[in-house]
């Protein structure tokens, strides 16, 4: 046999081998959705967000207090929202 031969023959096997016990699994990028997030809860979202990325560059204490205030508007828009299924 030559070396090419054997290449191909290994090469072969292998792929057969590979094919054979290796297990192949389809990985999806799709979230479940969550029904308890709804647009309104989305938007609080969006906007405590925006308020932590402001109050975090400007380091005043008034971003802050809105911050914290929208925060807690969230919780209460979030437990609100969490037993309606």
């Amino acid at each position: 046999m030559s070396a090419d031969q054997t290449w191909t023959t290994f090469e072969q096997k292998l792929k057969e081998l590979t094919d054979r016990h290796i297990p192949t699994k389809q990985i999806s990028n799709h979230k479940p959705h969550k029904p308890w997030i709804n647009r309104n809860v989305k938007a609080n979202l969006t906007r405590l967000k925006k308020l932590y990325h402001k109050q975090k560059t400007s380091g005043k204490q008034q971003d802050r207090k809105t911050m914290k205030k929208h925060e807690v508007e969230h919780r209460n828009l979030k437990g609100r929202t969490t037993g309606n299924t």
